[in-house]
């Protein structure tokens, strides 16, 4: 379901590496075509802000085409929105306890979780089917070159977290990690994006929402580069200094 001209390395073969007699796991494998450049990752500290701007409007437009790609019969990604309501409502349930093993967010804004969260029902839009989503759109998975301070995307690539959801979802990497949570980025994604009105109606508190939700611990990293964002006096703050494409960079 790879749209044309997409930049992803090119499938070229898929197998296993046993026989369903020979082992209960066969081991499948796929081998994509290699692209001999670095991730964003490696070079992140020498891209300018002006290439880093422009790479956040290029993926608003890139990651628009993806999200509308229909989901064909047969697929093993789901096309309804079962999976992605399970998926939200099992991650609900367990929210409090996941952040207070991980430690991170500070007591005051643990407590209020149970209050600030909105229910699973507000996070799934009036859509017919949900989105192809990568999910996990890191430093690390966007190869390009490097040209003195520019960087150029040629490729995203490690597709092995995607699932079907809504695209809201797809940000809480995307910014906090790419975009090291820079409004200025943000507004450049979003204005390429052109989000539904769904999506644009009360965003913040629904972003941030899906923030606190996710699986793995997004605010350790970010409090480590950003540890002025541990002071903040409540979860509403701190949504808006993450979210909020109006505010300063942190």
């Amino acid at each position: 379901i790879q749209p044309p001209d997409f930049p992803a390395p090119a499938l070229l073969a898929t197998g296993s590496l046993f026989s369903s007699s020979e082992s209960d796991f066969p081991w499948p494998y796929l081998i994509y075509d290699y692209i001999p450049c670095l991730s964003l990752g490696e070079v992140f500290d020498q891209v300018s802000f002006s290439s880093r701007l422009a790479l956040a409007r290029q993926l608003g437009h890139l990651l628009r085409r993806m999200h509308s790609l229909p989901i064909p019969a047969g697929s093993t990604l789901p096309a309804g929105w079962e999976s992605y309501r399970a998926h939200l409502t099992h991650l609900y349930s367990g929210c409090q306890s996941r952040h207070a093993t991980w430690g991170s967010l500070p007591p005051s804004l643990l407590g209020e979780l149970p209050a600030y969260l909105l229910p699973p029902a507000c996070l799934i839009p009036p859509a017919p089917c949900p989105s192809l989503l990568h999910v996990d759109l890191t430093r690390d998975h966007l190869l390009g070159d490097l040209h003195a301070n520019d960087w150029h995307l040629r490729a995203i690539i490690d597709f092995g977290d995607a699932l079907t959801g809504d695209p809201l979802y797809e940000l809480v990497v995307l910014h906090l990690e790419v975009f090291d949570a820079d409004p200025r980025l943000l507004h450049a994604f979003l204005a390429a994006y052109q989000s539904s009105p769904f999506h644009q109606q009360d965003f913040v508190h629904k972003v941030m929402t899906l923030t606190l939700l996710h699986p793995y611990d997004a605010f350790a990293p970010l409090f480590a580069r950003h540890p002025d964002l541990r002071n903040c006096a409540g979860l509403s703050e701190l949504a808006n200094r993450l979210w909020d494409v109006s505010f300063p960079p942190p």
